[in-house]
């Protein structure tokens, strides 16, 4: 347990991410963000057409 609270995972297909170690690894070495085109991103993992969802910009 990190800081009081249960450990967190990512589960996508086969893989499994530890998103503690994920954070760490970001603090290590932080950059800037650039801007991301979820519904490209979320159209990638299928996302939006595993659950029917219909696309909009927020």
């Amino acid at each position: 347990m990190t800081g009081g609270r249960p450990r967190q995972w990512f589960h996508f297909g086969p893989w499994v991410f530890d998103i503690d170690a994920a954070k760490a690894l970001i603090a290590s070495a932080p950059r800037d963000t650039l801007p991301l085109d979820v519904t490209t991103w979320s159209t990638a993992y299928g996302l939006l057409t595993a659950y029917g969802f219909q696309c909009r910009v927020l």
